[in-house]
Parts: structure tokens; sequence; C-alpha cells
């Protein structure tokens, strides 16, 4: 019905304003490039004394800003060999994506594909941020498994540690007793150690 109130101009004209659109949203991917290129050359030193300061003052936005579009532009980048051909739409997209591990995003990125097309919905950046989440927390529970692992091999190396002094401690107090106080010492000891 709606259709009907547009004319054949105005319909060309909203697919012109939608690719721009497009071309706008997919521009931070060569913004964070070039913004790279700028900060790692330190080009921006002809005019400014800071990377900072150039971004603020040439183009009005912080330094924060500039990283999270030098970061999703690596994202996108470090998903150039992902099966389903699509990327990241937004610096938005692509942000949660920075968060993870570089042998990790391509992976990440193919499953909000999967499970956003298995729902039958476009990708959003909360499904990025979903999925992102998720595998930051794996590697949390990873990171505790590990750290309880180092842990008990620690308290175990400092129990041995330990005992072994205790042990040789007492063989040195014990080593002038008189042999009768030995044998009681002995069986005392063995009485313990069955308890235990």
């Amino acid at each position: 019905m709606q259709q009907s109130i547009l004319s054949r101009q105005d319909g060309l004209l909203l697919h012109q304003y939608e690719k721009a659109i497009a071309r706008g949203a997919k521009a931070f991917i060569e913004v964070g490039r070039a913004l790279l290129q700028i900060k790692q050359k330190k080009l921006y030193l002809i005019e400014y004394e800071t990377f900072a300061e150039y971004c603020h003052q040439r183009w009005g936005f912080e330094r924060n800003y500039a990283k999270r579009l030098i970061h999703s532009a690596e994202v996108v980048e470090n998903l150039q060999n992902v099966p389903t051909g699509t990327f990241p739409e937004t610096e938005r997209q692509a942000r949660p994506l920075a968060q993870l591990p570089v042998e990790q995003q391509a992976t990440a990125w193919q499953d909000v594909v999967d499970e956003c097309q298995e729902r039958g919905v476009p990708v959003t950046t909360a499904a990025v941020e979903k999925v992102v989440e998720g595998y930051k927390a794996q590697d949390v529970r990873a990171n505790i498994e590990t750290h309880r692992s180092h842990a008990s091999e620690v308290v175990g190396f400092v129990l041995f540690v330990a005992i072994s002094r205790l042990e040789n401690a007492i063989m040195a107090e014990i080593s002038n007793w008189p042999k009768d106080q030995l044998e009681y010492a002995k069986q005392h000891i063995v009485k313990l150690a069955n308890e235990f």
C-alpha cells in the first residue's frame, strides 16, 4: 500500500540514499585502517604533538573512538577467511569481537552469523555481544581451572618442603635421645600416622 504513494523517482532516491548509508557504515574499515597507518607512521606529527590531539582537533573525536575504529578494522581483517563471506557491517558490530584473542574472532563471528541465520534475524550488535560474552566466560572458566591446577601443585610442593624441613628438624633433635625414648617416639609416631 505504501509503495503506491512513492513515485519511481522516490524509489531511486531511496536506493541512492541507502547505498550511501551502506558505504558510510562500511567506511569504518577504511577509516580504521587509515587511522592505524597515521598512528603507526606518526604522520600526525606534521601538525600535532600527539595522536589524541590529532584525532580531537582534526576530526572532532576522542582517541578512544579512534582506537575502537582501529580495533574494529583489525577485526574485519582477521575475518577475511570466514566461510560465510559476511563481515560486520558497522564498527559497533565489530567492536565486541576485538575483546577476544585473534584466534577466536573468526570462530565467534561464524557462531554469530550461524545463530542469526538459524533464528532468521539479521546480525545485531546485541547478538555479537552475547556470543563474545560466552567466549569470555569459557576463557574465565579455563583460567580458573588452570590456576586451580597450578595452586594445587604449589600447595603440594609447599607441603612437601614443609614436611621435609620438619622431618630434618625432628631428626636433628632426636638424634641425641637415648634409645628407649627413640623406641617410644617411633611407636607413638606410627600410631598417629595410622590414625591420620
